[in-house]
């Protein structure tokens, strides 16, 4: 789970680097303006206070350990919460550093004044934050997973929200929700009849190129592809859009540009198939 962090921490320097004209500076400003570490800076006093007062009296009453689910239950909600505000729609830039600080800051801060003070507070706080890490990377992999119909649609310009999905499917056991989720948008969403066979295979290309991004080992690209292949297959006109799309002008901005995309994909595949 360390790993997780360290991935995570790296891959915020580099987004930060990259939005940033100051380059490294603008990570280091971003880490400094997490105000991690102070309650009071982070919930406000008001608050902080009126919590630490419920807290001391749930451990007078001896209600600590009891009230672990419930507050186990607040920081979820407020995770999805967050990370739903935060990745709906944004498909144009990478959100995984951002979700990291935003989900950790607050109920860090929030649990430290729950579990009151003392050594064995603080290995418990460092528990809670790999939680917390694996927790938004599952959130995070999901919201994607159910978005990468549209994150094909727009690629290459949502390449950023491949990179928070890729990190996510990486340190997770969601490669085979994620193939779900997308097969099933394809097959409500692409795969009918209302749609264009050249459509589609627009939309297949696109695919593949998206997915070579994600997963560089092919194996999810197989399992996803599969139905826009084998429908492809069921219609009548395929062969004839296919020729089409090669023998298109290539300076054409729609489907001469497929048309290279797709017979690049053709070689390709040709060349894996023959080594």
């Amino acid at each position: 789970m360390e790993g997780i962090s360290e991935d995570v921490d790296a891959m915020s320097e580099d987004a930060a680097a990259m939005q940033s004209p100051e380059g490294s500076v603008g990570a280091q400003r971003l880490r400094s303006e997490t105000p991690i570490g102070d309650p009071l800076l982070v919930l406000g006093q008001s608050w902080a206070g009126e919590l630490s007062g419920v807290a001391a009296a749930m451990d007078i009453l001896g209600l600590s350990a009891a009230s672990e689910e419930a507050y186990t239950q607040v920081i979820n909600r407020y995770v999805l919460q967050q990370l739903r505000s935060l990745a709906s729609g944004e498909l144009d830039s990478a959100v995984l550093p951002r979700a990291q600080r935003l989900v950790c800051a607050g109920p860090l801060e929030f649990l430290r004044l729950v579990l009151g003070g003392g050594q064995h507070v603080e290995l418990k706080v460092q528990e809670w934050q790999l939680r917390l890490t694996y927790l938004m990377l599952e959130t995070l992999g999901a919201l994607r997973s159910t978005d990468m119909f549209n994150i094909v649609i727009d690629y290459p310009e949502s390449a950023p929200a491949l990179q928070d999905l890729a990190m996510c499917l990486q340190h997770t056991n969601m490669a085979g929700q994620f193939a779900a989720t997308f097969k099933a948008a394809l097959q409500q969403r692409l795969l009918h009849a209302g749609a264009a066979t050249a459509d589609i295979i627009h939309t297949y290309v696109s695919t593949i190129r998206a997915m070579k991004q994600l997963d560089t080992s092919g194996l999810l690209l197989d399992v996803v592809s599969e139905p826009i292949r084998a429908y492809l297959r069921s219609r009548a006109d395929t062969i004839r859009c296919i020729v089409s799309m090669l023998t298109e002008d290539p300076t054409d901005a729609t489907n001469g540009a497929s048309g290279s995309s797709l017979l690049e994909e053709l070689q390709e595949q040709q060349q894996q198939q023959g080594l």
